[in-house]
């Protein structure tokens, strides 16, 4: 996507709305986009303006994409939707000459009178997305034993089992047990 910001760095417009869909990078064997284990079934859509005050340039952008994956803790579908915002300031080659690579990434470059932001906001839209997903906050889990999933019922395997190194402490619980 290409935006022509020169009505605004000539002080002709205040706000320059725009609005797009982005692909993911990679694809999966149905033309889903893939960023890790979460599976994007629609493209990233953006919604958002540049907006112009004396001759400053703020972009502000909304990234919404619905998402498919697995709960980290027991392995069932979840499914939702992210939505990052997404503000930089936009400047000339000119006013970031002076600045080193490192204070470069908190811009959007404005070259030739134009932004082309669909790279950076990919990268900022990756790198937003949580590490994993649960599918509830109090996910049980799987049992470490069997593979039951544990919010769907307990199971008996791991009363069978105890630590070795607890054996001492299980054999003293069961004999004081009657003492409570």
């Amino acid at each position: 996507m290409k935006i022509d910001v020169r009505a605004l760095l000539a002080g002709e417009c205040r706000a320059l709305p725009f609005s797009c869909t982005l692909a993911f990078t990679e694809e999966d064997e149905k033309g889903c986009g893939t960023v890790g284990d979460y599976r994007f079934p629609e493209p990233l859509r953006v919604e958002g303006e540049i907006v112009g005050t004396a001759g400053y340039l703020r972009l502000k952008a909304e990234l919404t994409a619905p998402y498919e994956s697995f709960c980290a803790r027991c392995l069932s579908e979840v499914s939702g939707e992210f939505s990052f915002t997404f503000e930089r300031t936009v400047s000339t080659r000119t006013q970031l000459a002076e600045l080193d690579e490192a204070e470069l990434d908190d811009y959007v470059l404005a070259e030739n009178g134009f932004v082309e932001p669909d790279e950076l906001l990919l990268e900022f839209f990756e790198l937003s997305l949580p590490l994993r997903t649960l599918c509830s906050e109090d996910c049980k889990g799987l049992c470490q034993h069997c593979g039951q999933n544990l919010n769907l019922g307990t199971c008996d395997c791991a009363k069978k089992e105890v630590d070795p190194r607890l054996a001492p402490l299980a054999k003293w619980l069961e004999t004081h047990k009657d003492e409570e």
